[in-house]
């Protein structure tokens, strides 16, 4: 477990060699100094991720004979096997006619879905030690380690709230179709644009709290009723226990309301605000399918930017308490992080960490 352990404790003293170095130069808002944290962290998962026994993540073995066999079947066969997900299987192929190397196949995946979030964090945060914190424990992290369709899906995700972000709604819609093709949950995005752009304030919760309310009460029926829509296959509801994490959501989404100063609040936060609550209502379906967790995959990305942006535009009364629950935060979660990679306790097989030596 010694990877996994060194994965988030490089980057964390990495940060802490980063706040002394900087004592003469305060780490504030405006702040255009490269902080280096979350370069470390992404550059050290990147290899463990490329460097991974492949029993390391439930699905990739059979990745690897998707990838061993696809080079003896037709596109035609491909397109008869994969009735949604053509970008996925197109890509495969492709790859396949220039290197037989699942490695490099792998690899390349790897970067390609990692980069995208990699440049997003660290452009964005306001506060890199909590990011990379929230991504390991709130975000999809282990999926990583297992679902390569749905990394890649993902990573479109944060090009789609890129250009959702400036009013680029074609290529929007075109990067969106094609996130479609790697993983079919991906047409949730199309929710990320209006949303993006609604002003939601606190006033608003008035009438979003009562939706949200009626949603999680009548999760089952919508539910059932939205798949016969969208994916037939999925239209039989069942427990998963995925109550805590809409707990958790809900607890974000007040500490966003209450903590920050208004006048503080940029468009881009108070629209990632958004997109939390946005969330929390794919998370009402969450308890009952697993094909809800995975839709709210691609906004759980983005709650490791908000939170920290929160936190530093807290109003002047809350200066101190502000302070308060990033330490606790970071305690809280690397704690449960840690944890959970000391008990080996997760459904896609990511622990223990196993390298291609052995």
């Amino acid at each position: 477990m010694l990877a996994y352990y060194l994965m988030l404790g490089v980057p964390l003293f990495t940060a802490v060699i980063f706040r002394l170095s900087q004592r003469k130069n305060p780490y504030t808002l405006n702040s255009k100094v490269f902080n280096p944290t979350i370069f470390v962290f992404f550059s050290v998962l990147f290899l463990l991720l490329i460097l991974r026994d492949y029993h390391v993540g439930g699905d990739i073995i059979g990745y690897k004979i998707w990838y061993n066999d696809i080079s003896n079947l037709s596109f035609g066969k491909i397109f008869t096997i994969n009735e949604r997900e053509y970008g996925f299987a197109i890509f495969s192929k492709l790859f396949r006619f220039i290197t037989p190397s699942f490695r490099l196949f792998l690899s390349t995946i790897t970067l390609l879905s990692l980069l995208p979030v990699a440049v997003f964090y660290n452009k964005e945060s306001d506060y890199p030690p909590l990011t990379i914190v929230l991504f390991v424990t709130v975000a999809p992290f282990p999926m990583y380690f297992s679902g390569l369709r749905q990394i890649m899906a993902m990573a479109l995700g944060i090009v789609a709230l890129k250009l959702a972000r400036e009013h680029k709604l074609i290529w929007f819609i075109i990067i969106v179709l094609l996130a479609m093709q790697f993983h079919a949950s991906a047409v949730v995005l199309f929710a990320m644009y209006p949303v993006y752009h609604a002003r939601i304030t606190a006033k608003w919760l008035f009438v979003v709290i009562p939706v949200i309310a009626i949603i999680y009460i009548f999760n089952r029926p919508i539910f059932s009723f939205l798949t016969t829509f969208i994916w037939k296959e999925y239209n039989q509801a069942s427990d998963t226990g995925g109550f805590t994490i809409l707990l958790l959501l809900i607890a974000f989404a007040v500490y966003a309301f209450i903590m920050p100063d208004s006048s503080l609040l940029d468009k881009d936060t108070i629209a990632m605000r958004n997109l939390l609550l946005l969330s929390i209502v794919f998370q009402c379906f969450a308890p009952i399918h697993t094909l809800a967790m995975r839709m709210n995959y691609y906004y759980l990305l983005i709650i490791p930017v908000l939170i920290p942006r929160i936190a530093m535009r807290a109003k002047y009364e809350y200066k101190k308490l502000s302070t308060v629950s990033v330490l606790v935060m970071l305690v809280g979660f690397t704690a449960y992080y840690y944890y959970h990679a000391y008990t080996g306790a997760d459904i896609l097989k990511m622990y223990p960490y196993i390298s291609v030596w052995g």
